[in-house]
């Protein structure tokens, strides 16, 4: 059954026949069956075009999620523990890149 779904890197809707739709938000990297939008809404998801994109963002994302996890676990311990030490290192190193600032 065709719907329409919007494409929240390319800012579009999109046609999709069931079958297309790979949901990055919920960790999937292959299509699933499109389940009906409660009151006809439209759901979120990325267009086959703009997929590589989704992922590449979202990979991104959840590297930073970790990487403030680690902080917030440690932010509270003494400053002079290898573990707060990583912990800024590793913050240091995900805000200016792997060579300084970016």
């Amino acid at each position: 059954m065709s719907h329409k779904h919007w494409c929240d890197i390319g800012y579009h809707e999109w046609e999709c026949d069931g079958t297309q739709a790979v949901r990055v938000w919920a960790g999937e990297t292959k299509p699933t069956p499109c389940e009906p939008m409660p009151d006809n809404g439209i759901e979120l998801v990325s267009c086959p075009k703009h997929l590589e994109e989704d992922l590449r963002r979202f990979a991104k994302m959840k590297d930073l999620a970790e990487v403030l996890q680690t902080y917030q676990d440690l932010i509270w311990q003494p400053e002079d523990t290898p573990e707060y030490k990583e912990a800024i290192r590793m913050l240091r190193a995900f805000i200016t890149g792997p060579n300084g600032l970016n």
